[in-house]
């Protein structure tokens, strides 16, 4: 193998300053000084357990023992060299830079859709360079998949993509019609694992914001992080989707637009930022100064007085003569 081991867990719980690049725009504060991950939160919001899916669960333990010999080079042929795992918090563009590296990477092994990498990592094929995954709630899981790979010789590389939490928390999904996706209990528990995952040095950040307005910027940092090759834009995704990809998370397919990032301002989800403010999350004006997303809080004082209502008023008319 060429490219170096990603920190694994015997190195990184020795670590004591975080190891975040500063190019990122992430604020040191951010970075908690623990090394030890915090409790998973409630099954609902992890998700850590797997559902057992027939007959998937009576194929996989026979396709252990292969894996095993093949990642220790005693059989077959193992060519991956880098698991590249996607995820951080949910609706923050992990199925919209999915989209962009299947569209656009070559010899990567993608799964048009969302996968637990430790799943794909124990059973997955070894027959390409690279291979990615995609599932926000992998972050729950970052030092199992690190434990897994520090035994043998594929690295593992983690892409945390983050987004303003206002656009998160009124986002929806087309699976869940007529209610907000994500919850406030759900985002801080993502929070806390992402404060400790960006400690390490097999980890880098995209922003939603960045991902939509300088995917080019995005796309390299990308390459050279993970040391794969593109053979065709980020930026020009919507024009090579892959067959049986589920872009149900996108809510449709079409060219970028940097307007998105600005979609949480609209009237129409005033009532939810209201609600978070003043019983959901009432820190959230805190978090949103760590994450570099306000510079003080002045932007609640739009949300602590009803709008203003203009009524459009007829003239009075005329009498006829």
């Amino acid at each position: 193998m060429t490219a170096s081991k990603g920190t694994n867990r015997s190195s990184w719980s020795q670590q004591t300053t975080p190891a975040t690049p500063k190019f990122l725009g992430i604020p040191e504060q951010v970075m908690d000084a623990t090394l030890v991950p915090p409790p998973l939160p409630a099954h609902e919001i992890c998700k850590v357990t797997q559902s057992l899916q027939f007959p998937k669960c009576l194929v996989q333990p026979c396709l252990r023992p292969w894996t095993w010999l093949v990642d220790r080079g005693l059989v077959g042929v193992n060519r991956l060299e880098t698991h590249i795992v996607m995820s951080g918090f949910p609706r923050a563009g992990t199925t919209l830079c999915q989209l962009m590296v299947e569209a656009s990477v070559e010899d990567v092994l993608v799964f048009g859709k969302e996968r637990h990498a430790l799943d794909v990592a124990r059973y997955g094929s070894r027959r390409k360079q690279f291979m990615m995954t995609k599932r926000p709630r992998d972050l729950f899981v970052i030092d199992r998949i690190r434990d897994f790979y520090a035994r043998r010789p594929t690295n593992v590389k983690f892409v945390m993509f983050l987004r303003d939490p206002r656009a998160i928390l009124t986002s929806q999904h087309v699976d869940r019609p007529g209610e907000f996706y994500v919850s406030a209990e759900r985002w801080k528990a993502t929070y806390a694992f992402w404060q400790w995952a960006l400690q390490s040095d097999d980890v880098t950040v995209v922003r939603y914001e960045e991902l939509v307005s300088t995917p080019r910027v995005v796309e390299q940092r990308l390459a050279e992080f993970a040391g794969w090759k593109c053979v065709r834009p980020f930026e020009d995704f919507h024009q090579s989707v892959p067959s049986g990809f589920d872009a149900g998370a996108l809510n449709g397919i079409r060219r970028l637009d940097a307007a998105n990032t600005e979609r949480w301002k609209q009237s129409k989800y005033r009532e939810r930022i209201e609600s978070l403010l003043r019983s959901e999350f009432p820190d959230l004006p805190a978090r949103l100064i760590e994450l570099g997303y306000e510079t003080d809080d002045a932007w609640v004082h739009l949300y602590a007085t009803p709008p203003r209502t203009f009524v459009e008023v007829s003239a009075p008319r005329r009498e006829a003569a």
